[in-house]
């Protein structure tokens, strides 16, 4: 007959040392604590990734490594996530994060580990009954962005363990901070002190919470468009254990396929020290695959589903254009305004358009998009597709862009002289409302005075700041991540 008593298995790192049952059948407990189900790390990105994760901050994850995190998510995300331990045991969790453009983000995540069966003994002989070995806990986080280089974060978790029939429970927090240490967030540092709180009694057995302090640094460097590569780091110290690390990297392809690599030092010793891993994304959805080996227990599986909703603070504009629609528009436009320059220098005696190549008809534009636009786009705001943009946290014009605003300036004073034009000015996300506000505006101001030096009117000439109420996709910094929501838009109103 096979016998398994969990509670007394070597990888499992012996959660109770020794155990036996009395002559009336109840366990008498003695030695100490050492497993905790609450310590196997969570979501299969971050198992691929070594379980270093205490400074990344795009992943609904985050409240198992720091709350502070999920001050950065802006969709609201629900994650499923399945790790098929050895044997008989295996973890579930899930988890929902909803952000706010106001309050920061919220999350609760439900953790669920089964420890398989317990062949019961009495007096060394076995009763043939088989009781069950199981944890929960529920967690709930909030994460609140106080200015664009500090996030702070709280958890409140509640955890019970049921082992025999016996059950104990303790009710702990996490703290956390993330900090972007470089500008455009390349380079951010994130620190957490999780489960402190009550500790776990099981008769005479008292043990706390995998206490634990972690700090950790990720870099997310795009190399170029299509890729992108990340890397993460953490030192963990439990109360239990000496100095942990972590490390990390993945690989992302396009932004749909990712391929990861993990190390780990200092855990139990049957567990593989690399992991490897693997993601796919399609839109709004995801799925995550990673592997760690066990020695001779076998490998372990882990899977993660997730999927995204709409971004939030996105309001349309004038006109509203997807984001694939937007890239195809915009390379478009690029193309006809090189081939208009390459025009102006071979025939530039003969060239008396009325209109440039940049101010395509409202026809020509349905042919681009390839679909019918959701709102009539009319003369007047042709000017809308100009492209000008910003770097993350700038108003400065920058030097490719000069040629764009001089183009704009001709077209204004050849076939607008009597045209009040506004320059509006938008940024990302990022950052708070107030802040967004004033930066806008000072982009909007930036190119009007750039304009006036090129001989249009200043009279002729408004501004307003839209800060980040009207983004065209819900991307932001750095690099050129997000920077088509960096943006002005000119508009022609009625006439003066």
């Amino acid at each position: 007959m096979k016998i398994r008593i969990w509670v007394i298995t070597t990888f499992m790192l012996s959660m109770v040392a020794s155990s036996s049952l009395s002559a009336n059948g109840v366990y008498d407990f003695a030695g100490t604590a050492a497993f905790n189900p609450f310590e196997i790390a969570i979501g299969a990105r971050q198992v691929g990734m070594g379980g270093a994760f205490s400074a990344m901050s795009d992943d609904i994850y985050s409240i198992a490594y720091n709350p502070a995190a999920l001050a950065l998510l802006t969709q609201k995300e629900l994650t499923l996530y399945h790790n098929s331990w050895f044997i008989d045991a295996h973890q579930s969790f899930m988890a929902f994060a909803a952000p706010s453009e106001k309050y920061g983000c919220y999350g609760l995540g439900i953790n669920y580990f089964n420890e398989g069966k317990i062949d019961e003994y009495v007096d060394g002989t076995p009763t043939g009954e088989r009781l069950g070995a199981y944890d929960v806990s529920m967690i709930f986080g909030y994460g609140g962005r106080f200015n664009n280089y500090l996030a702070l974060g709280l958890n409140a978790k509640f955890m019970q363990r049921t082992l025999s029939g016996w059950t104990s429970s303790s009710i702990c927090i996490d703290i956390g901070t993330l900090v972007p240490v470089l500008l455009d967030n390349k380079l951010s540092v994130g620190l957490a002190i999780q489960n402190i709180g009550t500790g776990v009694k099981f008769r005479d057995l008292s043990f706390s919470e995998p206490f634990n302090v972690k700090i950790g640094v990720a870099s997310q460097l795009p190399v170029s468009k299509m890729v992108q590569i990340n890397f993460a780091g953490d030192l963990n110290k439990p109360n239990d254990a000496n100095v942990r690390l972590n490390l990390g990297t993945e690989f992302w392809v396009n932004d749909i396929l990712a391929l990861r690599l993990g190390y780990r030092e200092g855990y139990d010793i049957s567990e593989s020290k690399i992991a490897y891993g693997l993601g796919i994304k399609y839109k709004n959805f995801r799925i995550d695959y990673a592997y760690v080996g066990y020695g001779s227990l076998g490998p372990t599986h882990r899977l993660s589903i997730g999927m995204r909703f709409a971004p939030i603070g996105v309001i349309a504009g004038p006109v509203r254009i997807e984001e694939e629609q937007m890239k195809e528009l915009k390379k478009e436009i690029w193309l006809q305004s090189w081939e208009l320059k390459r025009v102006i220098r071979e025939e530039s005696d003969t060239i008396l358009k009325d209109i440039t190549n940049i101010k395509a008809t409202v026809e020509e534009i349905k042919k681009i998009l390839k679909t019918k636009l959701k709102v009539e786009v009319t003369p007047k705001e042709i000017l809308h597709f100009v492209p000008v943009h910003f770097d993350f946290d700038s108003y400065d014009i920058r030097p490719e862009d000069y040629d764009n605003l001089k183009e704009v300036a001709r077209i204004i004073t050849t076939y607008y002289r009597d045209k009040l034009i506004t320059i509006e000015g938008h940024c990302d996300v990022a950052g708070t409302k107030e802040y967004n506000l004033k930066l806008s505006k000072l982009r909007a101001e930036s190119v009007k005075q750039f304009l006036v030096k090129q001989g249009v009117p200043a009279s002729q000439l408004q501004t307003v700041g839209y800060g980040k109420e009207r983004p065209v996709t819900p991307k932001r910094g750095p690099g050129e991540t997000g920077i088509e929501n960096r943006r002005v838009v000119f508009v022609l109103e009625e006439d003066k």
